[in-house]
Order: C-alpha cells, then structure tokens, then sequence
C-alpha cells in the first residue's frame, strides 16, 4: 500500500489517501490532483519503479534518504504520520534527495 498526503503551500492537509501499490491507482490519484505537484518518497525497494512512473507527471520529484529525516523520527510513527512529515519536509526544502536517472529501471530491461 502507498500513504499518500497532499499539502497546500501553506501546510494545510487537502487530501490523504492509502491506495494499492500500482501504476494504475498511484496515476489515477495523481491525475485528480490540482496545481503543479511536488512529489516525495523515501528511498526503498520501489524508489527506481515509482521515480520511472512518476518522474514526467509531476513538476518536481525527490527520493530521499531516509537517514536524514529527522523529523520523521520525532513523536508518532504510522505510515500515514509519517507520509505527512515527509509531505511538509518537502514543502520546507528540508530533504536531502538521492539521485535517481531517468530510465533508470529502462536500462535494465
């Protein structure tokens, strides 16, 4: 399953989603999505599949190293939590990203 939180600028939660982890349902919630995107997730086993997916449908994206975030280690922990912590670490440009090529799972194939 993928959490999903959508943040205004200002760190206001406009939607919050937990939707199968596939393309059809991850595309489909964000192509219902408003305004120009920025998009975030931790670095994990599906990083280089959803940046692949992902990467041309939002104005920006940044996998993160999850070692860095602090915040995230701070206070509750669900995966819904956490996906707002992540959400407004965005926000703020308070992530540090890992690289992630275009076409990286292209070149495997």
């Amino acid at each position: 399953m993928v959490h999903i939180v959508v943040l205004n600028s200002s760190g206001q939660v406009l939607a919050s989603a937990t939707i199968p982890t596939q393309a059809e349902a991850i595309v489909a919630f964000l192509e219902g999505q408003r305004g120009r995107l920025h998009l975030t997730f931790e670095e994990g086993a599906w990083a280089a599949w959803l940046y692949d997916l992902l990467v041309a449908r939002v104005a920006q994206l940044v996998v993160c190293e999850p070692r860095h975030n602090a915040l995230i280690q701070a206070g509750s922990k669900s995966d819904t939590i956490d996906a707002q912590k992540l959400a407004d670490l965005l926000r703020l440009n308070a992530l540090r990203p890992v690289y992630h090529g275009e076409r990286s799972l292209q070149t495997l194939k």
